[in-house]
């Protein structure tokens, strides 16, 4: 399939893999998402790729790794049964497994998943983000912002911090930028990078962050 379809305008065959990584997407999405699988590689390469990813087998070593290690699985994603997230996390020592209640292989941000998934995965890179908390902090930030920030560490999007503080979603992307910049943090870890200093300074016991009322 990928092969003879890949290349061709016609998205059809593109979709069954759309389809199978976000199910539970509205048609906007996977039109976007069946768009970039054509722009973002060849269907040669997209095809050996495949095989393989197929062939690769590292189940013999995970018993050996020695290394914090979080597996966060959708329950009912199609690209990957579940079954293979339980047997990580029981095979790698000392491993924490997050099950999430979605279809998607990549999760969508208006989910119930979402916030859940954005909470694990800071909390998990808190502890080696600490070190990063410095002389250019959390406590170089206005109230304002520490109050937007405080809304982005719970998992909220931009609009929903907008309507708890009573802002445009233009003015929390403008707080958001100036946030970033104070902090030293630019691309698209930006924001886990900022949620990160804000649950390092709250475990070491940093400048308070007040959450949105």
């Amino acid at each position: 399939m990928i092969r003879a379809g890949w290349d061709r305008q016609d998205p059809l065959f593109r979709r069954v893999f759309t389809s199978m990584m976000i199910p539970g997407a509205t048609e906007e999405q996977m039109a976007w998402l069946d768009e970039l699988h054509q722009r973002s590689t060849s269907a040669r390469t997209a095809y050996e790729s495949r095989v393989e990813r197929g062939k690769a087998d590292a189940t013999g070593v995970l018993p050996d790794l020695a290394l914090p290690t979080l597996v966060i699985h959708s329950r009912e994603e199609r690209m990957n049964d579940c079954a293979h997230g339980r047997t990580l996390a029981a095979t790698i020592p000392n491993a924490r497994l997050v099950p999430l209640d979605s279809r998607n292989h990549i999760l969508l941000q208006d989910e119930p998943a979402w916030p859940i998934f954005v909470r694990e995965i800071t909390a998990f890179l808190a502890e080696d983000r600490l070190e990063t908390v410095g002389a250019v902090g959390i406590e170089t930030l206005t109230q304002r912002e520490r109050e937007v920030l405080a809304g982005v560490a719970q998992g909220l999007d931009n609009q929903a911090v907008a309507a708890a503080l009573n802002l445009s979603v233009r003015t929390i992307e403008r707080h958001l930028q100036r946030i970033y910049g104070k902090l030293g943090l630019a691309g698209p870890s930006a924001r886990a990078g900022a949620v990160a200093r804000v649950l390092g300074a709250r475990t070491s016991g940093g400048a308070p962050t007040q959450s949105p009322s």
